[in-house]
């Protein structure tokens, strides 16, 4: 006989000496089972080419009356157009998240979402996700897994990080439940590891810059010529250390950002001064790869956070923190204050908005090129004298 079910007659279910079920009034099908130790699941009980089957849903109450009803509506649904929801759910259940993850990129990623979104999401799966869940099922990733995961992330060091993996992951799991892989996400109601901090501000006074620019040069190899290089071009972090040489014309000295390695997705021409070709020129070219900033020639420099405090220890300890995208505001700030204009900054930045936002940026199609040039090549020589170095001969 079916039951009212409510959520307070739901609580008030004792369990007995022999295993309940308890069918929906409201959804004919969808039934509570109710075990001799207390615990209560969902299942939704149907025919289908002769057959009683039955789908089992989850644990109450991680899945709610609600849910259950909407999840079990779903099911009949399937058995109403001849498929089988308990068999579908069996594939999903041996499906692995090394391939969900392929299809998830393949089918939404590069479907929906800007170049170089799609390269940031690629990256995350590809070297945090899949090293730890790559040959799990799918159906098997449970809420402490990925709190586990987000946890370990901060804990070495990167919450804009955990924040972001956050993310993918959410966004992974809803594609799945869309798409009929899961029915639920054990991300659901888990907050972000970190809340995100209020826009920055921080930026580097001459002073800072010219500490620097010499810790950096003191450190050396790959990250500390980043970090000069970064100053000297305003250029984005992941623009700059996944920097490759093919992206590089020395005799012109311009470097050509391809769209698809630009946050916005627009391609950028950088003009190079002497003193960013000279740290160019400087790094070894290793046989078989293309990176310019890399350690061993097969991976981009990276490993942030632990090279950015060795260049933090090379610094007055009286020197506020700072992170690398700061070196960018720092530029930026430095730019406006030797007398560039707005505009051009913002072309430098490779800014889409501010200036070049709306009906501007239809029709300004002017590329600012020698502006740009004149521009980096008076802050390159502002940051030498800085720094007391040889400025640039005319």
């Amino acid at each position: 006989m079916a039951t009212k079910l409510t959520a307070k007659s739901i609580e008030n279910i004792k369990p007995t000496k022999t295993r309940q079920e308890i069918a929906d009034e409201l959804l004919t099908g969808l039934f509570l089972i109710v075990q001799p130790t207390g615990k209560k699941s969902w299942a939704v009980r149907y025919r289908i080419h002769g057959k009683s089957k039955k789908y089992t849903i989850g644990a109450y109450p991680i899945f709610t009356l609600a849910k259950a009803r909407e999840l079990a509506a779903a099911a009949l649904r399937q058995v109403a157009v001849g498929a089988d929801p308990a068999e579908e759910k069996k594939e999903a259940e041996t499906s692995t998240v090394a391939a969900v993850v392929a299809e998830f990129i393949g089918k939404h990623c590069e479907r929906k979402q800007r170049p170089r979104t799609i390269y940031e999401n690629k990256r995350m799966l590809q070297k945090i996700v899949l090293p730890r869940w790559g040959e799990r099922s799918i159906a098997s990733i449970t809420r402490s897994d990925v709190r586990d995961m987000l946890e370990r992330i901060v804990a070495r060091g990167s919450p804009m990080m955990a924040n972001r993996v956050h993310e993918i992951i959410r966004s992974l799991f809803n594609w799945c439940i869309e798409n009929e892989i899961v029915t639920a996400s054990p991300v659901a109601n888990l907050k972000k590891p970190t809340e995100r901090k209020s826009e920055r501000d921080r930026f580097l006074d001459d002073g800072e810059i010219r500490l620097v620019m010499k810790a950096a040069k003191e450190m050396g190899g790959p990250f500390g010529a980043a970090v000069q290089f970064l100053l000297l071009t305003g250029a984005r972090r992941a623009e700059v250390c996944e920097l490759t040489w093919g992206e590089l014309d020395l005799e012109r000295a311009v470097w050509h950002l391809p769209a698809s390695r630009a946050k916005n997705g627009v391609a950028n021409d950088v003009a190079l001064s002497p003193q960013a070709l000279a740290i160019l020129k400087a790094m070894p070219r290793f046989v078989g790869s293309d990176f310019v900033f890399s350690h061993d020639g097969a991976h981009a420099v990276s490993n942030f956070s632990k090279y950015r405090e060795r260049l933090a220890a090379m610094l007055p300890e009286t020197m506020p923190a700072f992170t690398l995208h700061d070196l960018r505001r720092s530029t930026a700030s430095g730019l406006a204050r030797i007398g560039v204009p707005v505009t051009t900054c913002e072309k430098i930045l490779n800014h889409v908005s501010g200036s070049f936002g709306g009906i501007v940026g239809i029709y300004q199609k002017h590329d600012y090129a020698e502006e740009k040039r004149k521009a980096l090549m008076a802050w390159s020589d502002h940051v030498s004298k800085l720094t007391d170095g040889i400025r640039r001969v005319a």
